[in-house]
């Protein structure tokens, strides 16, 4: 049975685009849209998310920077962990870094096994970029993938030298 068309229009994806703190979160001026705004609107807005540096959003945006590298452009891409809160994914081309990019997106922190995702990822690995978060990591210090543990809603990206093996 097709959902009714109230029950379709009001589902979490398909809300407004919360822009600021101002009425209907600044998605229209003075005209009341087809649907509600989010409740957390006031402070979960691009305006509030683009001020803060460990944000998801800035996250989402210093990721653009790696698209450059021959990894991101042309490398191989492989899922690892995705499940209910962690979705994660590995880009690598040979003789070029490997990255692991893994993103939590429940309001707990979560830990994984991703060394064990895939059989190119490095029990250890170097720190390249996070949103922050709870869990702090240190651009010095090796990360270990073994066992990373993700704060709340918090993404991190972690690299390692990637030389394919012969078959």
């Amino acid at each position: 049975i097709p959902p009714s068309s109230s029950t379709s229009r009001n589902q979490p994806m398909r809300g407004l685009m919360q822009w600021d703190n101002t009425p209907h979160g600044g998605f229209t001026n003075g005209t009341s849209p087809w649907i509600s705004v989010g409740a957390d609107f006031q402070t979960n807005n691009v305006k509030n998310q683009s001020a803060k540096g460990d944000s998801l959003m800035s996250f989402f945006k210093n990721l653009t920077t790696l698209r450059s590298d021959d990894t991101f452009r042309i490398g191989d891409y492989y899922p690892t962990v995705v499940d209910d809160a962690v979705f994660s994914f590995v880009r690598e081309f040979d003789g070029k870094k490997g990255y692991l990019v893994a993103i939590n997106f429940a309001s707990t922190a979560q830990s994984r096994d991703f060394a064990k995702a895939h059989s190119t990822i490095q029990s250890k690995a170097s720190f390249e970029l996070t949103t922050g978060g709870s869990e702090s990591f240190d651009a010095d210090t090796d990360v270990d993938t073994s066992s990373l543990t993700l704060g709340p809603q918090q993404g991190v990206v972690v690299s390692w030298d990637y030389v394919a093996k012969e078959l």
